[in-house]
């Protein structure tokens, strides 16, 4: 709902709609009390949403990632979720002993 809100700095659009208005109003009251409003209402303006394609995303280009073979539990990936960029360093870690068997 963040892209449907007029003052939202995730609506590149500038979106707004009643419609949209009054499911957001209606979730930010549900939420946390009961569940199955929010769940409704989102079933409900969903495909309302997507039928206003109110943008239009280009696809990302390719990227290359490297890095060196002693660290350890990354797998090229810098975005761990919407709200986590690039914060994979606190789920890596070196391997000190295969770092020094390699010259470094």
């Amino acid at each position: 709902m963040l892209e449907t809100r007029i003052e939202s700095p995730w609506n590149p659009s500038f979106f707004e709609h009643p419609r949209t208005r009054a499911a957001y109003e209606a979730i930010s009251e549900a939420v946390g009390k009961d569940d199955s409003i929010v769940a409704q209402q989102l079933k409900e303006i969903g495909p309302f949403i997507f039928e206003q394609a109110i943008g239009v995303y280009m696809p990302s280009p390719y990227q290359y990632i490297m890095w060196w073979p002693w660290v350890q539990n990354f797998h090229g990936e810098v975005n761990m979720g919407y709200s986590k960029l690039y914060s994979y360093p606190t789920f890596i870690w070196y391997d000190e002993s295969l770092k020094e068997s390699m010259g470094y």
